[in-house]
């Protein structure tokens, strides 16, 4: 006789540590079938491998800068053997955090990462927020945002543009305003992974990058779920949404992306140093 097990309220509820636990999971299978979870093996700083980042010395608050606490759980999730950092509500001023194996940053709804604009906060030569460097199993999820702060001005055109030389000097000529938007501030991107595999963004708002906003070189295996994208139309000068650059197996999926610069775009650069391109290969864009 096959017995019915009862199911009460409190079963079907999941609290916070357990929604940010599964998430370690990234998404689960149903998403990415071929996706597996970090290991949870050593309980490293929470019983649950979710490493707060105010357990590490970041308040919320925009005018404390917030880098090094975060660093410090990334640090402390990937040498527990994966996790979550998790990034509650507040606004955290922060320069460049370097993923790691099995590491997924969780951005709480109403948690903004700000840019900071110390060129002190900055590894030496990533220009970005997020960065990765042969790096697997990484993820940036959420409904949090992040924000690149970027800055104008609106001054005369410098120089000229070879493309339409000819143009310029005509409209010139005639008395035509020729000021444009020029970036000041900071000059960084928002993501930077290099040679990464089995990478997920989910659910993230990346806004105002003085340039592109995601980056992804020689990486494969990356899944792009529900992300918005938002650069400012008139003035969002160099601002790509996502440019894949020598990356291979690219799920991009019911996602938002404006900008006032290309939306995606598909690239095989040669990096300093390298001997081989690697060609773009295996994309899906799916309700962009």
């Amino acid at each position: 006789m096959k017995m019915k097990k009862n199911v009460t309220g409190s079963d079907k509820r999941m609290d916070r540590r357990s929604m940010v636990r599964n998430g370690t999971a990234f998404i689960g299978a149903g998403f990415l079938g071929s996706f597996t979870a970090p290991p949870v093996e050593s309980p490293g700083k929470d019983i649950n491998n979710i490493f707060n980042v105010r357990d590490f010395g970041a308040t919320g608050n925009r005018g404390d800068n917030a880098t090094m606490p975060v660093r410090s759980a990334i640090d402390a999730c990937n040498t527990a053997g994966g996790g979550s950092v998790y990034v509650p509500p507040g606004d955290y001023t922060v320069g460049t955090l370097q993923l790691k194996d099995n590491v997924n940053l969780n951005l709480e709804a109403g948690a903004t990462l700000f840019l900071s604009q110390d060129p002190a906060d900055f590894i030496q030569g990533s220009r970005t927020m997020i960065f990765a460097q042969d790096a697997k199993n990484i993820a940036v999820t959420g409904r949090g945002t992040l924000d690149g702060l970027a800055q104008y001005e609106f001054v005369e055109m410098r120089g000229t543009d070879p493309e339409i030389t000819t143009e310029i000097a005509i409209a010139r000529e005639a008395g035509i305003d020729m000021r444009r938007y020029y970036r000041t501030g900071m000059q960084t991107y928002m993501f930077i992974l290099n040679n990464c595999t089995n990478i997920l963004l989910s659910d993230i708002s990346v806004i105002h990058s003085p340039l592109w906003n995601i980056r992804l070189n020689d990486c494969n295996r990356v899944h792009i779920r529900g992300v918005y994208i938002y650069s400012d139309l008139e003035k969002g000068v160099n601002a790509d949404g996502i440019d894949i650059c020598c990356t291979s197996n690219v799920t991009i999926s019911d996602s938002v992306i404006i900008t006032g610069d290309d939306a995606i775009v598909l690239k095989t650069p040669a990096r300093k140093g390298q001997e081989k391109v690697s060609p773009v290969e295996n994309l899906s864009l799916i309700h962009i």
